[in-house]
């Protein structure tokens, strides 16, 4: 977490990033994959890998990102000691002189400013309970997701959120019902309402104008069920850990 993180050229997260891109890459020189169906999914670390290869890939088919690291990363270390963001609350305690060097390597990998760039239709999954990757860190890559790619009309999202999970949170590709549980709410309006019966699913949809780091805005009806049409076309999916 902290190898090379005094410069942004230096940083291993760049090279991870970079890894991931080209690994989209590679994936479509292969014989039977056709290069415009390409998917990119992960959790935890791979969830933040998802979005920075959505920011850096415009022409992706969809992206799946749970728990997502290395999102709002500013806030995220002033949240949490748990590992491994614990790592550079406790690199910065040992090297107290380098705070401003270490947060501007940062933001150069920070999901929040991949995500902005993003134009792939994507799905987001958050626990609530999450003390590894703090929830409002990924409603912040939610919220501003495709908000600075330049196009007319944003790319299609929605966000499940777990009210009970931890950072197991919903695994990408796993099956529309997933061992982490239906989702109960996904918007401050929800938190008022009496509580859904667990086979209905709340979900949260493109156009919610909540602020960066906050709860996403409005709740809307019948959104597209991204894993849902990615099993049934048999779309390649890239999975970065």
């Amino acid at each position: 977490m902290t190898w090379g993180i005094l410069t942004p050229e230096d940083y291993y997260y760049r090279r991870l990033i970079t890894d991931a891109v080209r690994a989209v890459q590679a994936v479509r020189t292969l014989p039977g994959v056709d290069p415009g169906r390409v998917v990119v999914a992960g959790n935890s670390q791979g969830g933040g890998l998802a979005l920075a290869v959505a920011g850096l890939v415009d022409d992706l088919a969809a992206v799946l990102t749970t728990a997502p690291f290395l999102c709002h990363v500013q806030r995220a270390i002033e949240l949490t000691d748990a590992s491994p963001y614990g790592e550079i609350v406790g690199y910065l305690a040992a090297n107290r002189g380098v705070e401003e060097a270490v947060r501007r390597t940062l933001s150069y990998v920070d999901g929040v400013a991949f995500a902005r760039r993003a134009v792939a239709p994507a799905q987001f999954g958050i626990g609530l309970r999450d003390t590894v990757c703090p929830p409002s860190t990924g409603f912040a890559a939610y919220n501003q997701y495709g908000a600075g790619n330049g196009r007319s009309t944003p790319p299609a999202r929605e966000i499940h959120v777990y009210p009970f999970n931890q950072h197991e949170g919903a695994r990408p590709c796993s099956s529309v019902t997933s061992s982490a549980g239906s989702p109960r709410r996904s918007t401050p309006s929800a938190r008022a309402a009496a509580p859904a019966p667990p086979d209905r699913r709340r979900r949260t949809s493109a156009g919610g104008g909540a602020s960066r780091g906050g709860r996403p805005g409005r709740a809307a009806p019948g959104p597209r069920n991204f894993r849902k049409e990615i099993r049934e076309a048999g779309w390649p999916v890239i999975l970065v850990a």
